[in-house]
């Protein structure tokens, strides 16, 4: 299956955690909205998210080593939409600019809230596409179309994104060149 994907994250305690190239980040405790695409297979795009002990590839893998996937929201599609939720997202939520968007225009594809029913709730109105919201649980056991609390799969008519936290000043990596970065929130 090809298309575009959500992860919602919960981080449950605040961090400050080294992002490769986007230094060191001072996430609080919360929720965020990850955003991505797989147009060659999401199946194993999320395969690869969930997978512990990995070697960090992308800005997201930093985060996961400390947070945890709750649910995970799939859209089949040819196109890329990762970048329209990230647009939507971006005016109602804070985020860490630079993340998850190096391949693209957008300011960030991570988005951040204290609670996560606003977050979702924007998610899911930011397209109109029927989405399959799984557990992570759920994927892990039966390639992404198990049960999820006793139901199968759960479709929605409205897409939502991924939760993830971030809070605070970036600094650099000292291992990186020196600059500064300030999240939209801070």
């Amino acid at each position: 299956m090809k298309g575009s994907y959500a992860l919602f994250i919960e981080l449950p305690e605040s961090k400050e955690i080294s992002v490769g190239r986007l230094g060191t980040i001072a996430f609080p405790r919360g929720f965020y909205a990850y955003v991505g695409s797989a147009l060659n297979g999401i199946e194993p795009r999320i395969g690869y998210h969930l997978r512990k002990n990995k070697n960090p590839r992308w800005h997201i893998d930093y985060l996961l080593e400390k947070a945890s996937i709750k649910r995970i929201v799939l859209y089949e599609t040819e196109e890329r939409l990762e970048c329209i939720l990230a647009q939507a997202l971006s005016k109602e939520f804070p985020s860490i600019p630079g993340f998850g968007c190096s391949d693209c225009k957008c300011q960030s594809h991570l988005y951040f809230q204290v609670g996560s029913a606003k977050l979702e709730e924007e998610t899911v109105k930011a397209i109109e596409l029927p989405a399959r919201v799984i557990s992570p649980d759920s994927f892990l056991s039966s390639s992404g179309c198990g049960p999820i609390g006793g139901r199968s799969e759960l479709n929605l008519s409205h897409a939502w994104f991924i939760l993830l936290h971030g809070e605070g000043a970036l600094t650099s990596n000292p291992h990186q060149e020196r600059r500064s970065i300030r999240p939209t929130w801070g």
